[in-house]
């Protein structure tokens, strides 16, 4: 699965960059949107925990367990809150698969 999205910066969130998201079988690729540049290598079974909320903002966190970079804000190019949900049903599933199980965590807060 590969799809555009936007990498939302961690200190200032109002501030986010084009990104290419590419979800194999075992890992997920954070790619530089201009030249395919590998910026991001997140294995699957490095995923503590997913979030999102209720709402239509198209965003997601990657909860990354011992990463010196932290947890991975992503949104959605769509303002569709649709494909933030497949996105994340896909990773879910490819984990169970291989015996990984990822929390969702879905709150307002």
């Amino acid at each position: 699965m590969t799809l555009p999205i936007n990498k939302i910066h961690r200190r200032n969130t109002k501030k986010q960059v084009e990104r290419n998201f590419l979800l194999t079988n075992n890992s997920i690729y954070i790619l530089n949107s201009d030249n395919s540049k590998i910026k991001d290598i997140i294995n699957l079974s490095d995923i503590s925990t997913i979030s999102t909320s209720p709402l239509n903002d198209n965003i997601m966190i990657l909860h990354v367990k011992n990463s010196s970079k932290g947890d991975l804000m992503l949104s959605t190019e769509e303002r569709n809150s649709t494909k933030v949900i497949s996105v994340i049903s896909y990773i879910w599933m490819l984990a169970r698969k291989r015996g990984i199980q990822i929390p969702i965590n879905v709150s307002d807060e």
